[in-house]
């Protein structure tokens, strides 16, 4: 069949129905001046002399004619017209090769192509709500028909259609120069011409692959040309989505439109394709379930929570459309993009707009106020995001006297674990710790037969008093460190230890919310008010691998030195000048992102993405779908 492609593409009747087609859609004359009507007054010489061209393989098309016409957002579009013999040429080539290429495309896709429509996206759209898919990453391709690569296009289309001459032609039409006030412009060998007959089809061809990307996995992607957008479960889905497809479109040479990229949420209501989306129906929406939905596998991409730090003193966070901007005075220090923002952290004297600050509750992204001194004050978020099913599953729990300590046991035996490793792995070189290591070991023991949380309790608390006066030997430079001193802390060890707990706090808590679990239920810290106990909870096995042996790392390599630290107040509370702060955010989120092989799945993903993973872990054992928690812990 495909050696008769370009027969079948040049047979008479087919070039006549094309032409009939062309006729139809009206159009202007293309660069040789010839209208419809005068193409059609010659009409049987007209195909006869281009059906002999085609089947000799002396086609070759006129250059387009390029003219540019008003968009509706301010910009302009380039069209490229196709002379009429062209139009007629690519109309034969479309009905045959259509018909072999469309039902190999994606089930996702809805633009320029036969049976479907923006309703019919609308619908698909509408559907995936009622499934329970309510956040949306909404986006499209950067000037997409004008950087389409040409050479990867082709070899798409080989894959296709197995037939060298067709191939030939389509490269004919890609390669074609044009017109352009005037003047012959050479053809720029990237780029599909809008306004030619094959264009759109080539576009879903481009796009396939991306298209059935997303097929495997559960996102569900619903795409109208370059204008698409991919739904997801929740919050935390659509940064794993997003991420997904800015790789996915950077391998096919394109770029994505970030000023007009967002995540949004059905009860804030959105436009697509000239349709206003919320929660309520809209007057396309019906019951109907759409034809062959995909069905998809889960992803494993890594999940990023990416947070914006807000520093500088005397700075003002702004908005402007879909990004945060801030500024000093005049000047304008960073322009962030809000897709690239999970939670906002604000140090010390710094503002935030009206407007900026109502954009990121719409956007779901929390804002924390930390004090210059790096104490929490604060949590500006909204109120609505909460598991009234799954809180109640987390207060029931709270009576179950097993499961409490259960919990506890795994946790406190954890945090001692992890902390016995960053001993031993210093060990040989110093003495002192040997000792100190004998003590933890007896700990952990008497932990395995505790009948009570308040034992644990306290055993956790000795443990870590002895681990501390261990640590102090791993400090080439102890800064009058001598054990944990919390409120205030009196030393730059302390300093950093204090700073590094409020930052990974932060972290911990994040994704404790993004996974719909109320932080304030936690089983081994006790319940009491204002106090996010499953936040201390989950924090305890992350204490030593991020915070412990970053601070041990920035002191011993001289990265932070004495005079990057002062004093204040009559209790002597030592503090990080502004740049030594900076210099801490930089390192902890540079070992946040740091890849380790989590122990439980054996992925190799970030302590950042660890972090989610044991929140997921916790999760799990709620609800009842597994019956041991099992921290994240170190390797000897």
């Amino acid at each position: 069949m495909a050696k008769n492609i370009l027969s079948t593409v040049t047979a008479t009747e087919n070039l006549y129905s094309a032409w009939k087609e062309v006729k139809k859609k009206k159009g202007s004359p293309g660069v040789d001046g010839i209208s419809i009507a005068l193409f059609g007054s010659h009409l049987d010489y007209n195909l006869t002399a281009l059906q002999r061209c085609l089947q000799n393989g002396d086609y070759s098309p006129l250059p387009l004619l390029k003219f540019y016409v008003a968009k509706e957002n301010g910009g302009k579009r380039p069209i490229c017209i196709p002379a009429v013999v062209d139009r007629v040429a690519q109309r034969a080539f479309l009905r045959v090769i259509d018909p072999m290429i469309d039902p190999r495309l994606s089930n996702c896709s809805f633009a320029y192509r036969k049976c479907r429509s923006v309703k019919a996206a609308i619908q698909r759209i509408l559907f995936y709500r009622e499934q329970g898919y309510p956040y949306v990453v909404h986006t499209d391709i950067d000037a997409y028909f004008e950087h389409i690569d040409h050479d990867f296009l082709l070899e798409k289309l080989s894959s296709l259609i197995d037939c060298n001459e067709a191939i030939e032609l389509v490269k004919r039409w890609l390669k074609v120069d044009f017109y352009e006030g005037g003047r012959l412009v050479k053809n720029p060998h990237k780029g599909l011409p809008q306004g030619a007959v094959i264009s759109p089809l080539l576009a879903n061809v481009y796009l396939d692959e991306f298209d059935k990307a997303f097929e495997q996995t559960d996102f569900k992607l619903v795409r109208f040309g370059d204008d698409f957008l991919i739904l997801c479960k929740d919050k935390a889905s659509t940064k794993l989505a997003f991420d997904m497809a800015l790789e996915m479109i950077k391998r096919l040479r394109l770029k994505l439109s970030c000023s007009k990229t967002a995540i949004v949420h059905f009860g804030d209501g959105f436009k697509f394709l000239g349709a206003t989306l919320a929660n309520r129906n809209i007057e396309s929406d019906t019951k109907s379930s759409p034809v062959d939905v995909p069905q998809g596998k889960s992803h494993k991409s890594p999940i990023l929570l990416k947070t914006l730090y807000l520093q500088e003193q005397g700075c003002i966070l702004a908005k402007n459309d879909q990004r945060f901007v801030i500024k000093k005075k005049k000047d304008v220090l960073a322009e962030i993009p809000a897709i690239k923002v999970d939670q906002i952290i604000v140090l010390g004297n710094s503002s935030i707009t009206t407007s900026a600050m109502k954009f990121a509750l719409i956007k779901r992204i929390p804002i924390i106020l930390l004090s210059k001194k790096g104490c929490y004050c604060g949590k500006i978020e909204r109120g609505d995001s909460g598991n009234v099913e799954l809180h109640q599953i987390q207060f029931n729990l709270l009576r179950n006297h097993d499961f409490c300590l259960r919990v506890s046991k795994e946790i406190v035996k954890a945090k001692i674990h992890n902390q016995k490793v960053l001993l031993q792995r210093h060990s040989k070189k110093i003495g002192n710790i040997n000792q100190v290591l004998d003590l933890m070991r007896n700990l952990s023991k008497k932990v395995e037969t505790s009948n009570n949380v308040d034992q644990l309790r306290g055993l956790e608390g000795i443990a870590s008093s002895h681990y501390f006066r261990g640590f102090k030997y791993l400090l080439k430079s102890s800064f009058g460190f001598e054990n944990r001193i919390k409120r205030p802390p009196v030393d730059p060890v302390n300093s950093l230890l204090s700073f590094g707990y409020t930052l990974l706090f932060q972290n911990v808590y994040a994704f404790i919310t993004v996974h719909g679990l109320n932080p304030y239920i936690g089983y081994f810290h006790a319940l009491r008010n204002k106090h996010p106990s499953l936040a201390s909870d989950l924090i305890e096995e992350f204490r030593t691998p991020i915070i412990d042996s970053l601070v041990l790392y920035l002191v011993n390599s001289q990265i932070l030195k004495e005079r990057d630290f002062y004093y204040v107040g009559k209790d002597r509370r030592c503090l990080l000048i502004d740049s030594a702060q900076k210099t801490f955010i930089r390192h902890f989120e540079h070992k946040m992102n740091s890849e380790v092989t989590h122990y439980h799945t054996g992925i190799l993903c970030s302590y950042r993405k660890c972090i989610d993973l044991q929140v997921q872990e916790m999760l799990k054992v709620i609800k009842g779908e597994q019956s041991v928690y099992r921290p994240l812990t170190m390797r000897y």
